[in-house]
């Protein structure tokens, strides 16, 4: 069975699909293209046969195209507003993306989107097929700069990484990089704003006539677990989520002690930043105990293991449901406003 992967940056959803990119709800679907648009390899075939020739037409009316640009397109038949062709390959001179023009190339993807309004984006592993561009690194820039990205900007709401289904080891392998590279992007980024947060509560507390040591002291382990996490680069330890997952049910609950006479729109975006960052730790843990499962292969699955498995969905679908509550709550009041 695959699972798809939902993580949280900035209010904003980093998704990791196992999809048909070409089947993915979004306003703009993402093809990796030669300089002529050819759209005859990977992923940019299968956007030109589900979205019809004419994605090819509008795109070729663009001149003069070089490794590096991004340009837009209609999307034909397909479910979304507009084809952004990102140029990673110039056959006539043998060229390919390298890494500094990827970083570039993902950026131009991500502003043009912001320029356009559009509030999603759905892009493949891209530079990892055809192009013939080192996975290791694509996987790198793909997830840092979405998600500094994301991180700065709440302009787009989602942004979905589709990867191809596992059917051969070397690729279930590359997919697993890329869900530990989006898991470890994503908490990382997230970790700013909490750090924020037990900062801003360490302060209002020691401000007042009396302060309650013992607080201030479990507000200050909580940031050198915090740091701790930002100097992680290989994934979050499974059994350092626990103490993490502590930390941020602390801080909600302190965040409504200490701060009660705030605006309440203030409230629910603090609630927001804790509640997000704490449904990527289940995630993180999530993920770790379906490797563990997938070793049995199916067949004398410790009943410990599948009770884990059990309480981690669970405790991800009851934070969703506090997470679709506290967005619901917002938008009432833009609305009002």
């Amino acid at each position: 069975m695959i699972n798809n992967k939902t993580y949280y940056i900035g209010g904003s959803q980093f998704n990791v699909l196992y999809a048909d990119i070409t089947t993915v709800l979004t306003d703009v679907i993402v093809s990796s293209d030669d300089t002529d648009i050819t759209m005859s390899g990977g992923v940019s075939r299968s956007i030109y046969q589900a979205g019809s020739s004419a994605i090819q037409v509008d795109a070729r009316k663009h001149k003069g195209l070089k490794v590096g640009d991004v340009i837009v397109s209609t999307a034909g038949n397909l479910h979304a507003k507009y084809v952004f062709h990102a140029i990673t390959l110039n056959y006539e001179n043998n060229t390919a993306i390298d890494p500094n023009t990827l970083e570039l190339v993902l950026k131009r993807i991500l502003e043009l989107g912001k320029a356009l309004k559009v509030k999603s984006i759905a892009l493949p592993a891209i530079a990892t097929g055809t192009a013939g561009y080192d996975y290791t690194n694509s996987i790198k820039a793909i997830t840092e700069v979405i998600g500094g990205f994301l991180k700065e900007n709440d302009t787009i709401e989602e942004v979905s990484l589709c990867l191809l289904k596992r059917e051969e080891i070397s690729r279930e392998q590359m997919n697993a990089l890329f869900e530990n590279a989006v898991e470890l992007v994503s908490i990382k980024e997230q970790n700013q704003a909490i750090k924020g947060l037990l900062q801003e509560a360490n302060e209002n507390l020691r401000q007042k006539d009396t302060v309650d040591t013992a607080i201030v002291e479990k507000l200050e382990e909580g940031l050198v677990r915090i740091l701790s996490i930002e100097k992680e680069e290989k994934g979050i330890v499974p059994t350092k989520i626990p103490a993490l997952l502590d930390d941020l049910s602390f801080l909600y609950d302190l965040l409504h002690s200490v701060s009660s006479n705030k605006h309440e729109i203030e409230h629910l975006k603090k609630d927001k930043k804790v509640l997000e960052q704490s449904i990527n730790y289940h995630r993180t843990a999530l993920r770790h105990y379906e490797i563990e499962k997938a070793k049995y292969g199916g067949e004398m699955v410790p009943f410990r293991l599948m009770m884990s498995i059990e309480d981690a969905e669970k405790e991800i679908n009851a934070i969703q449901e506090k997470i679709n509550s506290v967005n619901t709550q917002l938008k009432s009041f833009i609305e009002i406003g």
